[in-house]
């Protein structure tokens, strides 16, 4: 699978006949829900991670391909900061969308109508006819929380590697410590006394993405021959150094064991 390029630049505009690109501003729309029950503004989702599937309702391997996007929607269900919509810019009747293209296609994520100006915004080939040419009218669009562009492809046809990238990326978006390859460990760790002098503690800054610290000691700087202190989810550790004591503290964070 390839890697993706993750790439963030806020404050980027866009015109309709420009190329939207990973890392600039995702162009604003309002579409109405195929089947009636209102309408959808992206502007409205600033804050959530949105994934797109531009299609054309009558597009045979958009039917096809159907049932990959209806996985991830599936897989991501319960996550409230994800919305899954398919967009058809061939302008087709909501009832025809809503009915012979959700059946057909196995989608049950909301799909909006009359979305070919919008096609026209993100670069979908829209026409709703037969071309003599491989178009891609097809693509796949996620949009991070900031709504910044984060992944933009036209596929011609839509595959399992195409939407295991999607899956990786959404992953990666919704749980932004879910792929870190290690924790960074906690910095400026001193010792504080409690105002009573009744204890003293080790303190440290909190580490992004930790669940919990694992704390030691060592009285020679032999890491080899280092007593573990305790397993803490807190800031600070007590700790009971002796009189005239020569110790070494380190902090180890963590995360909670994948199972």
């Amino acid at each position: 699978m390839g890697r993706l390029a993750l790439i963030l630049v806020l404050g980027l505009t866009l015109s309709a006949s420009a190329q939207p690109v990973i890392g600039s501003a995702a162009p604003n729309f309002t579409l109405n829900l195929a089947g009636g029950g209102g309408s959808v503004t992206l502007a409205n989702w600033i804050g959530d991670v949105v994934y797109i599937n531009f299609l054309g309702a009558t597009c045979p391997d958009c039917i096809a391909d159907g049932f990959l996007s209806e996985e991830v929607y599936d897989m991501f269900a319960a996550n409230e900061n994800l919305h899954v919509i398919g967009i058809d810019v061939w302008n087709l009747p909501s009832v025809f969308v809503n009915t012979t293209f959700r059946a057909n296609s196995g989608i049950t994520y909301p799909l909006l109508i009359t979305g070919r100006a919008t096609g026209i915004a993100y670069n979908m080939e829209v026409e709703p006819v037969p071309s003599t040419q491989d178009v891609e009218h097809r693509g796949h669009v996620i949009i991070d929380q900031q709504g910044v562009i984060r992944y933009y492809a036209r596929y011609n046809p839509f595959g399992v590697e195409q939407q295991q990238e999607i899956i990786a990326l959404l992953n990666t978006l919704l749980d932004p410590c879910a792929n870190l390859p290690q924790l960074d460990p906690p910095r400026e760790a001193t010792l504080r006394m409690n105002d009573d002098g009744s204890d003293i503690k080790l303190s440290w800054q909190p580490v992004p993405c930790a669940t919990h610290y694992l704390v030691y000691r060592s009285l020679t700087g032999d890491w080899d021959d280092a007593e573990m202190l305790g397993e803490t989810c807190d800031f600070a550790f007590p700790v009971h150094p002796t009189e005239n004591e020569l110790a070494i503290y380190r902090i180890v964070a963590q995360r909670q064991a994948t199972p």
